[in-house]
């Protein structure tokens, strides 16, 4: 047994087993919840509508709030087999590519691809997408492919022209994640010591990089100049009676307590695993001033916003409906501003113990994920636990890879100059 987890075929036996369990079980799911609504309320018709139209799409009014790559896939497979469990298979295959995903960019340390593919399983949102139709997980396994490939310590042109194929696959599967595209830049310019300074071989892969991903901000911009919004027509901001199947709340933000709350979730999940790499991190008293750095940046971003459970407002799910059976006094919950000054700490530490490189890339990470993600009008954790759990799993294989002088370091080909 102890064979099969340290083989390289691991990840893919593993992930295919749960595809199997996950294609299985779809068809004993039961039919309530949030999940099965969002599948048969939105998704599911979504997909037949494309599999109707196909080949002549209709782009603009279609009855979900994303870019229509998700839809499109399963539309074709409808159309192929004319059958709703091929659809759930292919749902399930989405699924385990994304644990797949997880564990390969952990790679460098065995078990750190173990131990967040298990934490990833023990997301609930990770498992409402595997079982039910739902376009979530589809587009974190392309994420997560692209923080493995900017995380790695050369960023060559091969890599350049993979990852700006999968940015264009990945905001046509979920156009707010157009927030990538800056992780792939500061991969492009950064050396492997990670100085900031900049050099004609810097600026030059820079605008590489840049021109690579234009056209993924291009199909963005396509997608923004027909529906007249950054959503589609039917989730914009309407006045009157809401049209038949469409949710209370509307997809065009800002949310400002959305940094908040993915910093609570940063300290909830992350203290969880800092038992496990203390060894790895800083010496607590060398890591005292960036500690109180991040609760001190923390510190305005817990309180300057709301952070009482409001539906209304879209703050709840997750650890929102926990903070509504909670005191929030003067609408700061007791639980969630506590949570982000320990995210902050916890973030702090983590990124002073990287080396240079990998610490500036983690940080435009973080903000462009943050940014991206305050434009949505609702703070649902739904959005945010898959990439937490994911971001500290590259991140704790990468404190693990450069403190291991065992590990082999990446051999790639040079980087372009």
């Amino acid at each position: 047994m102890i064979k099969l987890f340290r083989s390289p075929l691991s990840p893919l036996i593993i992930a295919i087993l749960c595809a199997a369990v996950w294609s299985t079980a779809t068809f004993v799911a039961p039919n309530r919840g949030t999940p099965w609504a969002d599948e048969v309320q939105y998704h599911v018709p979504t997909i037949r509508e494309f599999a109707n139209q196909f080949p002549r799409f209709d782009l603009v009014h279609y009855n979900a709030a994303t870019t229509p790559g998700y839809h499109l896939a399963l539309a074709l497979v409808l159309k192929l087999t004319g059958s709703d469990a091929a659809l759930r298979i292919a749902n399930a295959c989405f699924a385990a590519g994304c644990l797949l995903a997880v564990m390969l960019a952990c790679r460098s340390r065995v078990k750190w691809g173990w131990v967040f593919a298990l934490a990833l399983l023990a997301s609930p949102y990770f498992h409402y997408s595997a079982l039910w139709i739902r376009p979530d997980n589809a587009s974190w396994m392309l994420v997560f492919i692209l923080l493995a490939l900017a995380s790695q310590p050369r960023f060559t042109v091969r890599k350049m022209l993979l990852a700006a194929l999968v940015l264009v696959l990945l905001v046509l599967f979920r156009h707010v994640h157009l927030w990538a595209a800056a992780v792939l830049w500061a991969a492009a310019y950064l050396d492997e010591d990670g100085a900031l300074l900049p050099s004609r071989p810097k600026l030059r892969r820079l605008g590489m990089m840049m021109t690579l991903t234009l056209p993924a901000f291009a199909m963005v911009a396509y997608f923004v100049r027909i529906w007249h919004g950054l959503v589609p027509p039917g989730f914009q901001t309407v006045s009157g009676a809401l049209p038949p199947g469409h949710s209370t709340w509307q997809h065009e933000g800002p949310n400002w307590s959305v940094p908040m709350f993915i910093m609570a979730l940063f300290g909830l999940i992350g203290s969880l695993f800092l038992p496990m790499i203390a060894r790895r991190l800083r010496p607590v008293k060398m890591a005292m001033r960036p500690i109180a750095c991040g609760i001190a940046i923390a510190l305005p971003i817990a309180l300057l916003v709301p952070s009482n459970w409001d539906e209304s407002h879209g703050r709840r799910s997750g650890l929102w409906n926990i903070a509504q059976q909670l005191p929030a006094p003067m609408d700061r919950s007791v639980l969630l501003v506590p949570l982000s000054l320990l995210g902050g700490a916890v973030l702090a530490w983590m990124l002073a113990s990287l080396p240079r490189r990998a610490r500036v890339i983690a940080i435009v990470t973080l903000l462009a994920f943050v940014a991206a993600q305050t434009a949505n009008a609702m703070a649902w954790q739904k959005y945010y636990e898959p990439f937490v759990v994911g971001w500290l799993g590259l991140i704790c294989a990468q404190l693990s890879r450069e403190n291991d002088p065992l590990t082999p370091q990446s051999a790639a080909d040079p980087q372009p100059h």
